[in-house]
């Protein structure tokens, strides 16, 4: 029985790495979240390739708005910062380009602050501090003309210590600033994809 199980762990390695790999001539990619606008987040993502099989990366994040009507108004600025370490186990490779599929372990740490306003001038002042891992699958696909498209997802966990301001702060904006800003702890699923350009 250990024979058959053996031959098939071979049988399948001799699949995943028998085809083609392709050479990382530009090693380091640079990488933008688009979706980081919903919440007036900058986020930016520098990855740099060691080989074919193996990257690393930092995740960077920065946050700087002002919200709200003329007598009940909101500021808010923050940044975040994490390393992620990536390992590439599957290619495939068409015409105008190749793909490659990984797993990553990641770790995450962001603080922000706010305050807001209200018609009698009276400032109250918010605070967050979170940190977060979480270990994702994902598909990013390597175009001719350099640019690159990142998809993944997978189960995060995410701590949170906050004031009790916080949260009332970030009522005072729209709907989807306030969503996209609301910090909750736990076990979640994050998706998300990044565009981005080899150096």
């Amino acid at each position: 029985m250990r024979y058959i199980i053996l031959s098939g762990i071979l049988l399948v390695s001799s699949f995943l790495f028998s085809q083609e790999e392709q050479t990382i001539d530009r090693k380091i990619l640079v990488k933008v979240n688009p979706l980081g606008t919903i919440a007036a987040i900058v986020p930016v993502t520098l990855e740099y390739f060691f080989n074919p099989h193996l990257s690393a990366s930092l995740n960077f994040s920065y946050q700087n708005f002002r919200s709200g009507s003329l007598d009940n108004t909101l500021t808010q600025e923050g940044h975040g910062i994490g390393p992620e370490l990536r390992y590439y186990f599957v290619q495939t490779k068409k015409e105008d380009r190749f793909a490659k599929v990984y797993v990553s372990a990641q770790f995450n740490y962001e603080e922000t602050t706010n305050y807001s306003k209200d018609r009698f001038d009276n400032e109250y002042h918010g605070s967050v501090y979170g940190k977060g891992a979480g270990l994702f699958f994902g598909h990013q696909s390597f175009f001719s003309s350099r640019f690159v498209l990142d998809l993944y997802a997978g189960p995060a966990f995410y701590e949170y210590i906050k004031n009790e301001n916080y949260d009332q702060n970030i009522t005072k904006t729209n709907m989807f600033l306030s969503m996209a800003n609301a910090r909750t702890g736990g076990t979640k699923v994050k998706i998300g994809f990044s565009l981005g350009i080899r150096f």
